[in-house]
């Protein structure tokens, strides 16, 4: 009985088991009483989405194109890491795209129209408190660009590697083996090669640095990224670029289950960056809020995990530090959460406090190495149904209000 009472097995549904009985009926399960919560400013009822607009258009575009983003795992098994603190992005904006490639290339995507973008990057070594250095680990950056059509995006392509090897007289000109549409350049004496190719409406731009100035390396790295990423693009079907404004703002109802930065306002879709420096343009760190990723996009963000109990998460939103995840049902969830808090559990960086009133499935923690500004000085970490979900505030009494309200939007929404 104890064993399927932790698969969250209702007792019910045990008692029926033991006894060879049954009940007639439709069984409902348990809803606690979120009116009873302390939520401070917070609500517990999910809000409806507002209509988009041309600019939450290119956000959700670009986060519709994570899930055709390539894996830097499958382009080579090491790059398990993030160079910054993004592993994917969304680039919804010429400004937002210029932070991953050089400054003055802006202006280019700006000429061409582009319409869409997401970055993915991948590392083989933990990077610092200044990102990885040159030289120091292999590092993949894949930028995908959308464009209006094949023509702007075969201009834009050339133009991108022209103007970014311009930047450096010691730039030279290198060919990708299999792609001689491909415009690459590289600095002989640097560790670190550029590469742009053109695919239908798409240009896809790679930076790849090495430990060492290995041509046959960078290029042969290069290729692999190609070979993944082309067929991808391939299998994407974009929204009509007369129809960015029409996409709904919460297609998987995933962004009206999180606590928004204002009470009763929406969460409008939006990316900026939080970078306070650049290396060689991999230290990138863009941070992302109001949409949800869909389940390649979910893998990609969190990275795939060593001996992770039953199926990953199929989407989550975030904000900030805090975020959402949904799992495919119940019990997947249950396990996720016991297993986080039991690593929790021996984490001496966390000191338990006490969780929010009248929550179950909820641990709370006391941060003893937050972020600089200190957004993260405690933690909570919560289940409700197949959703789990982490919030962060600077005080326990926020951080426990925001965990209350987050656990009644997931009894009232999910």
């Amino acid at each position: 009985m104890r064993k399927l009472l932790s698969l969250g097995v209702p007792a019910l549904v045990i008692a029926a088991l033991l006894t060879g009985c049954t009940t007639d009926g439709k069984p409902v399960a348990h809803k606690p009483d979120t009116a009873a919560l302390d939520t401070g400013r917070y609500s517990v009822d999910p809000l409806e989405p507002p209509v988009g607009t041309e600019t939450t258009g290119h956000v959700l575009e670009s986060a519709r194109l994570a899930e055709a983003m390539l894996d830097p795992t499958e382009v080579d098994a090491a790059l398990t890491h993030a160079p910054d603190a993004s592993t994917i992005a969304p680039v919804p904006t010429p400004a937002r795209a210029a932070t991953v490639l050089a400054d003055s290339v802006r202006s280019v995507l700006e000429r061409h129209g582009m319409l869409a973008g997401c970055m993915v990057a991948g590392s083989d070594v933990v990077a610092g408190s200044h990102g990885v250095e040159v030289g120091k680990g292999r590092v993949l950056v894949a930028l995908v660009l959308r464009f209006p059509d094949t023509a702007a995006a075969q201009q834009a392509a050339t133009e991108i590697d022209t103007v970014d090897a311009a930047l450096n007289p010691e730039n030279v000109a290198v060919t990708v083996p299999g792609y001689p549409a491909a415009h690459s350049h590289w600095r002989p004496s640097v560790p670190t090669m550029a590469a742009t190719l053109a695919q239908d409406d798409y240009v896809i731009s790679l930076l790849i640095g090495h430990t060492s100035p290995d041509l046959a390396a960078l290029t042969g790295l290069a290729r692999k990224a190609f070979d993944a990423q082309t067929p991808l693009l391939r299998n994407f079907t974009p929204t009509p670029a007369n129809r960015l404004a029409a996409l709904p703002l919460d297609p998987d109802h995933m962004v009206r289950l999180m606590v928004p930065d204002a009470p009763d306002r929406w969460m409008y879709p939006g990316v900026v960056s939080i970078s306070e420096h650049r290396a060689a343009d991999w230290g990138t760190a863009l941070s992302a809020t109001g949409f949800s990723y869909g389940p390649r996009a979910t893998m990609l963000f969190r990275g795939r995990k060593d001996g992770e109990v039953g199926s990953p998460p199929e989407a989550m939103v975030t904000n900030g530090f805090n975020a959402v995840f949904r799992y495919p049902d119940v019990v997947t969830a249950h396990q996720r959460i016991k297993k986080v808090q039991a690593a929790d559990a021996a984490d001496t960086t966390l000191r338990p406090t006490d969780p929010p009133a009248g929550v179950s499935d909820v641990s709370c923690y006391q941060n003893l190495t937050p972020d600089k500004v200190g957004m993260s000085n405690f933690i909570c970490k919560i289940q409700f149904g197949r959703y789990t979900a982490i919030v962060m505030a600077r005080d326990a009494t926020g951080v426990r209000q925001r965990a209350a309200a987050q656990y009644g939007l997931l009894v009232n929404g999910g």
